[in-house]
């Protein structure tokens, strides 16, 4: 399959992360834009083939509508941190 060499690494996981840690409710071009330099990448359609199925597991989540006025959106939710843990920190 020619796409196969295009496809995201075990290591991207890890840089996925972080890349939308840094930068939240980044869409699929922008996070091929902001892959870090000297990391390698895989193709856009394959990046964009996989964040897809990634979000089916809710990590990343996708939010958006999937088209041109608002595309699909990802970010990474601590679900550690959701509720009443974050609310408690907040006042603390």
């Amino acid at each position: 399959m020619p796409d196969e060499p295009d496809a995201p690494s075990a290591d991207a996981w890890p840089i996925l992360v972080g890349l939308l840690r840094t930068e939240s409710e980044l869409t699929a071009s922008e996070i091929y834009e902001h892959w870090p330099a000297g990391v390698k990448r895989s193709g856009f359609r394959a990046l964009a083939k996989w964040l897809p199925e990634l979000s089916y597991t809710g990590r990343p989540e996708r939010i958006g509508q999937g088209h041109r006025e608002a595309p699909f959106r990802y970010q990474v939710v601590d679900k550690e941190n959701e509720g009443g843990e974050s609310a408690a920190s907040a006042a603390g």
